[in-house]
């Protein structure tokens, strides 16, 4: 297991950003911020999150 270093108040911030950025909620910001962060495809059936996956040049994987 592969221990993340980034500081939590960073991820946070950023979290909250996306957030209010795409009007996500703070659970499926989170998952968008760590895929952003280590640059990994993202699987959801969410809506909005696919939108926001798209706006912020993240791989949505096929449903």
């Amino acid at each position: 297991m592969e221990i993340d270093s980034i500081s939590t108040k960073r991820a946070f911030g950023e979290t909250l950003a996306l957030a209010q950025k795409y009007h996500l909620s703070s659970y499926n910001a989170s998952y968008l911020e760590l895929a952003k962060r280590r640059e990994i495809p993202l699987a959801t059936l969410d809506v909005k999150l696919r939108q926001a996956c798209l706006s912020s040049k993240v791989t949505i994987l096929p449903a």
